[in-house]
């Protein structure tokens, strides 16, 4: 498994949990959960916190996983957008804006490009 897919998949949970700005102890233990699930590795609740706590509210998701997401395969694309999908459904995090990321994050992950 790629360090560039584990990252990516730690930025991007990371990201889901700053979508309503309410950052609690359940939606830490589930993208704890997740992130073992897919990875096997650990991503413990207070590194998921000191993440959000230093990551950029403000980068602009689109141009990060333009840059980073390329070189996943597409499972692990998929992957990663099925994380975020859980993380918003279980969270209960803000409808228009979860909606909103969801579907950045899709017009990112399918937008095949013929070389």
């Amino acid at each position: 498994m790629s360090e560039n897919y584990k990252q990516v998949l730690k930025d991007i949970l990371c990201k889901v949990a700053q979508i309503d700005e309410e950052i609690n102890d359940k939606i830490l233990k589930k993208i704890e959960e997740i992130y073992f699930h897919l990875t096997g590795s650990y991503f413990t609740k207070k590194k998921i916190y000191n993440q959000i706590l230093r990551s950029n509210n403000h980068k602009l998701i689109e141009r990060y996983l333009k840059k980073n997401i390329e070189s996943l395969e597409i499972t692990q694309k998929i992957d990663i957008l099925r994380a975020a999908e859980e993380t918003i459904a279980f969270g209960g995090i803000g409808h228009i804006k979860a909606t909103e990321f969801i579907e950045k994050l899709k017009l990112i992950v399918f937008d095949f490009k013929i070389k």
